[in-house]
């Protein structure tokens, strides 16, 4: 059996998508990797044929309030002397994909796999990311950048763990610890899923190391 697997975590919901997911899977395979795929969208024939395994799920856990929602403002104006904000209130997404992950993990552990890539389907998999894919280490997660800006120190777009750290890993990730921190840390920390994983690579005592490259994406889908 394989002893390196990748785990895809996925919501393939257009065509870009599909598109991006299907080259990544390809790439994958060509380095000899099983496939591990988890989706909330059912997916076509031609891209669960190239996978090892597909889990299908319905459970995309979108945060509301009173569980958490983010708020956003701008300073628009003033009149008479009074300042103008607009504000807005939206769902936070964060723990959908790290939900994403901790599934993905705990599925594989169930298999006779020694080294564990959780990895989002539209990483940009280019020659850096193919050698850690090939030189695996224990316990790494890349940085993450888009537009050749460094946006976070830890993300969820690629993390490489042997077995031992993959499962005490996964006994880190839960909605409570989640929310927990999401409510304790400010707004200079951060208050996303990429926050939330760089106090795990600093508190944990998982000795992670970072990538000496940071990794991108494919699609980046903004909100004015």
């Amino acid at each position: 059996m394989n002893k390196k697997v990748a785990l895809i975590s996925s919501f393939c919901d257009s065509d870009d998508k599909l598109e991006a997911l299907n080259e990544n899977i390809k790439k994958l395979k060509a380095i000899n990797l099983d496939i591990i795929l988890l989706t909330p969208i059912y997916l076509p024939d031609y891209i669960l044929k190239l996978c090892d395994y597909v889990f299908y799920t319905k459970e995309n856990l979108i945060l509301e309030w009173p569980l958490h929602r983010e708020g956003y403002w701008k300073e628009v104006c003033k009149i008479d002397n009074h300042l103008v904000i607009l504000w807005e209130v939206r769902s936070h997404y964060g723990w959908a994909g790290l939900n994403q992950v901790k599934k993905l993990t705990e599925i594989a552990l169930t298999f006779d796999y020694e080294y564990f890539y959780n990895l989002i389907y539209d990483l940009e998999i280019d020659e850096n990311v193919i050698n850690i894919l090939q030189n695996p280490k224990d316990c790494c997660c890349c940085s993450f950048q888009r537009y050749g800006e460094l946006l976070k120190w830890a993300s969820l777009h690629l993390i490489v763990m042997n077995r031992s750290n993959a499962k005490t890993f996964s006994d880190l990730i839960s909605l409570e610890s989640y929310i927990e921190f999401l409510n304790s840390c400010d707004f200079k920390v951060g208050k996303d899923v990429e926050a939330f994983m760089h106090s795990i690579t600093l508190h944990s005592g998982m000795k992670f190391e970072t990538s000496e490259f940071p990794v991108t994406d494919k699609i980046y889908i903004n909100k004015d």
